[in-house]
């Protein structure tokens, strides 16, 4: 009975041998004598990628596999960030040598300037720093804003004036200038005037003004102290008291520039020698 079936059987399995032998080689010489391979999942697509860099071996790979699956777009990343951070360490590295060299060809002489310089400039800070601290800023207690008036407004202000370090020949005569009522708040603005008399000219001519302005705010409670700022004349930085040092310099730079524009053909431009000057023409 099986000599009749065996017959059939390799009929059969010569139908189906021939022409899988047919098809595996039209592929081959469709792809240029490359065997063609194809791959149905991620990892079997990286295994082919690599075993075609290795071994060289001439063969055809086709990919099945959605180009953006996660798993083919983690291998593309960590192969892209394994080539960024080479270099990023060849960059460093050409870096490091291009400052070494540098330094290595850089004069002696000048390294020692630097450091000087760094060292007098650390040794000026320090000295600034002690002096503020045995010297600090000095200030006066503000009013609350239940306490304000008018009146209070300038005695503070002269108050604090009285504070700042300056010569004795330096007069000075504070008033109350206006109020401006701004949104939420009251502006009380008074002008402290310096000048410097002199027995041939006891009314100076020139001044230099400080301008205060004292904020009173609608909707703060009584007990909180008011806001005080203050400006000098021709000048826009905006100062508050016991931030920082009052220079008299400031008054003489004001009276000096006032004196130039009043008398256009001076020929000195020594300000030492033009506030003598002044000082003369008083």
């Amino acid at each position: 009975m099986w000599f009749e079936v065996l017959p059939g059987i390799a009929v059969m399995g010569v139908c189906l041998f021939i022409p899988g032998m047919a098809t595996a080689r039209i592929h081959r010489f469709s792809n240029g004598g490359k065997e063609k391979r194809v791959a149905h999942y991620p990892y079997q697509w990286y295994l082919m990628q690599r075993d075609r860099r290795v071994s060289g071996v001439n063969r055809s790979y086709v990919s099945k596999v959605y180009p953006n699956s996660p798993h083919v777009t983690h291998l593309s990343e960590k192969k892209m960030n394994v080539t960024k951070n080479v270099k990023f360490e060849k960059e460093a590295n050409e870096d490091k040598g291009s400052t070494s060299q540098a330094m290595a060809t850089e004069d002696p002489q000048d390294i020692t300037k630097i450091a000087l310089t760094l060292a007098k400039d650390a040794i000026t800070a320090a000295v600034k720093s002690a002096e503020e601290a045995e010297n600090p800023v000095k200030n006066i207690d503000w009013i609350t804003h239940g306490e304000f008036t008018e009146e209070k407004g300038r005695q503070q202000v002269e108050e604090f004036v009285l504070n700042w370090e300056y010569q004795g020949r330096w007069e000075h005569y504070t008033e109350f200038l206006r109020k401006e009522d701004v949104l939420h708040s009251f502006y009380y603005i008074y002008c402290v005037r310096w000048s410097i008399p002199t027995a041939r000219r006891p009314i100076a001519q020139i001044t230099a003004s400080v301008y205060f302005t004292i904020k009173v705010n609608k909707n703060k409670p009584l007990d909180t102290p008011i806001d005080v700022s203050y400006v000098f004349e021709g000048h826009s930085l905006v100062h508050r008291p016991g931030e920082i040092r009052f220079r008299e310099k400031w008054l003489r730079d004001i009276i000096e520039a006032k004196y130039v524009l009043m008398n256009p053909n001076i020929f000195q431009f020594n300000s030492i020698g033009i506030f003598q000057n002044i000082l003369g023409d008083f």
